[in-house]
C-alpha cells in the first residue's frame, strides 16, 4: 500500500464519474418503464401516468447534461404529452396511448442508437 497522497480527480474525471452514475440510474429507470408498460394497449391509470411524467421530466432535464441530447429531446416531448393528458383528465384515446407508450419504450433504443453519451458534454438539456 502506498503512503503517497491521492491526486484529486480532474473536472473531466469527475464528470465521467457522474455520467457513469447517471447511466446506471438511467438503466433502472428504463427497466421500470418496461415493467409499467409491458402491455402497450393497456390503460394508463392516473397514478402511473403521473409517475411516468415525473421520470420523463427528470430525463428531459438530465439527458442533455450527461451527453444524451436526443434522449432529452424525446423525453421532453413525451413529458409534454403526459402533462396535457394529466391536465385534461379525460380518457386517452387508444391509438394515442399506444403511440405514446411505444415512444416511452423506444427511449432505450434512442440511448443505444446514440452510441452512448457524447464525451465532454455538460450543461445541455
Amino acid at each position: 500500500m502506498s503512503d503517497a497522497p491521492q491526486q484529486p480527480l480532474t473536472l473531466q474525471e469527475q464528470l465521467g464519474v457522474f455520467q457513469a452514475l447517471f447511466l446506471e440510474r438511467l438503466e433502472g429507470t428504463l427497466a421500470t418503464f418496461d415493467e409499467l408498460l409491458r402491455e402497450p394497449g393497456a390503460e394508463l391509470p392516473p397514478d402511473v401516468l403521473r409517475h411516468l411524467h415525473a421520470q420523463l421530466h427528470k430525463l428531459a432535464g438530465s439527458g442533455g447534461t450527461f451527453g444524451l441530447p436526443e434522449l432529452s429531446r424525446q423525453a421532453r416531448a413525451l413529458e409534454a404529452q403526459a402533462q396535457a393528458w394529466l391536465e385534461a383528465g379525460a380518457e386517452i384515446p387508444a391509438p394515442d396511448r399506444v403511440a405514446w407508450i411505444s415512444g416511452v419504450l423506444g427511449l432505450r433504443q434512442s440511448v443505444k442508437a446514440g452510441g452512448g453519451p457524447q464525451a465532454g458534454v455538460a450543461g445541455g438539456g
